[in-house]
């Protein structure tokens, strides 16, 4: 078996051990976080890369909102070098990468066509291009998307309660498939 030493104890910490439950990791890594790193779990703040880097060590920064556009090579290796940041930290808690956009590999973070979405009045297409986006937001790094968003009554998806429910479901459930967070 194989475990990554993420604080460079030289033993196995709970947290570090994936074949212990959610709950007991939890546990022992709040019991080793000072309250500076506690303070750090509780923000989600948007930087560009260079003010992102000095953020993670100044404030114990693990989350970002992140909108970089670009080729997916370069949105990748954008994440994986904050990634690496988060983890030359004390503890190597990892970051937790969010976008209030999704991501098109095409040319990088667009928002989706909710409008056309609403008057297609085809949930299964919804569905379909919600997995696509899904599935190249968690290729490239992300974590959570504040995705679907706009979606009050006569707005994007109409005036019918029902039908704006029916098209959100399918839409959470295209992003949430591919192992992204929806937090719509």
């Amino acid at each position: 078996l194989k475990f990554k030493d993420m604080n460079g104890n030289g033993e196995l910490d709970a947290y570090e051990d994936w074949r212990l439950d959610v709950d007991a990791r939890v546990a022992d890594l709040l019991g080793q976080m000072d309250d500076k790193e506690k303070a750090g779990t509780l923000f989600c703040v948007s930087a560009n890369l260079d003010t992102a880097r000095s953020l993670i060590p100044e404030y114990a920064l693990t989350c970002m909102l992140f909108n970089l556009n670009g080729a997916p090579v370069q949105v990748v290796n954008t994440l994986n070098n904050l990634q690496a940041t988060a983890e030359a930290e004390r503890l190597s808690i990892p970051m937790i990468f969010t976008s209030d956009r999704a991501f098109n590999a095409f040319g990088g973070y667009i928002d989706m066509a909710h409008i056309a979405f609403g008057t297609a009045n085809d949930p299964e297409l919804v569905y379909k291009l919600s997995y696509i986006y899904g599935q190249a937001m968690v290729a490239i790094g992300v974590h959570v998307t504040f995705e679907p968003y706009a979606e009050e009554i006569g707005a994007q998806y109409g005036e019918n309660p029902e039908y704006i429910a029916a098209i959100v479901h399918k839409e959470i459930r295209g992003l949430e498939e591919n192992g992204l967070a929806s937090c719509t």
